[in-house]
C-alpha cells in the first residue's frame, strides 16, 4: 500500500504535499503525484499519460532516407557547413549540429579533438555509419576544398609528376604544401640566367 508523501512543516510537525502535476489539487502518493497520475507514470512512463519521445525517436522524425544512397537527409534547417539546426530544435543543444547529435545517439562519443567527416560527402547527411570522426586536417583534404583539390593532383600545373623523387615538402605560413622539383629548377635557371643578362647589360 502506497502511503502519503509528507513534509516537516514550520514546527515540526508533517504536513501532506499535493501532487506536483500542473494543474492537480490531489495529495501526493509516490514520487510526488497524486494515485492517478502516479498509475499513468506505471503505465505509460509518464505521470500525465503522453509519452515523450527519446532523442532519437525525435531525431528520426525529422529525416528522409534517400532510397539510392541510403542517406538520411536532415529535414530540418541547414547551413554550412552542414546539418546545423537553429530554433525549434531544443534537442540539438547549444551546438546545434544534427549529425553530430545522431552520431553520439547511435555510436557513442566523438573523441575530442576530432570532428565528423561524411563519407558519403552529403553534407545534410546524418546517417551514423555515413560518419567517421577525423581530424581538422584530413577533413579538409578529404573535402571539396582547395587544400583537397590541390592534395589529389597527380601533376603539377606544367604536366610533371608528383612522384616521390619529384616533390618537394615546403612550409609557409606554418602550412604544409607540395612543389615540383622540375619546375623549381626551371625557375632557378631562368632567375640566373636573367641576373647573367642583366650583368652584361
Amino acid at each position: 500500500m502506497i502511503g502519503y508523501a509528507t513534509a516537516p512543516g514550520d514546527h515540526g510537525y508533517t504536513v501532506q504535499m499535493r501532487c506536483s502535476v500542473d494543474g492537480c489539487e490531489r495529495q501526493a502518493l509516490a514520487r510526488s503525484w497524486c494515485s492517478a497520475h502516479y498509475n499513468k507514470w506505471q503505465r505509460t512512463g509518464h505521470p500525465t499519460g503522453t509519452r515523450i519521445p527519446t532523442l532519437g525517436e525525435q531525431l528520426i522524425e525529422r529525416i528522409a532516407v534517400n532510397p539510392v544512397t541510403g542517406c538520411w537527409m536532415w529535414q530540418g534547417y541547414l547551413s554550412a557547413p552542414c546539418g546545423k539546426a537553429t530554433g525549434g530544435y531544443p534537442m540539438l543543444g547549444e551546438q546545434g549540429y544534427a549529425h553530430r547529435l545522431s552520431y553520439e545517439l547511435f555510436k557513442g562519443p566523438i573523441p575530442e579533438g576530432l570532428e565528423l567527416d561524411h563519407l558519403c560527402r552529403n553534407r545534410a547527411c546524418i546517417r551514423p555509419m555515413h560518419l567517421e570522426p577525423v581530424t581538422r586536417r584530413a577533413n579538409l583534404l578529404r573535402g571539396d576544398t582547395f587544400a583537397g583539390r590541390n592534395a589529389h593532383k597527380t601533376h603539377c600545373v606544367r604536366g610533371h609528376e608528383f612522384t616521390p623523387e619529384n616533390t618537394a615538402t615546403i612550409v609557409s605560413k606554418g602550412r604544409k604544401g607540395r612543389r615540383c622539383k622540375t619546375c623549381h629548377a626551371a625557375r632557378q635557371r631562368e632567375y640566373k640566367q636573367r641576373l647573367r643578362e642583366r650583368s652584361e647589360d
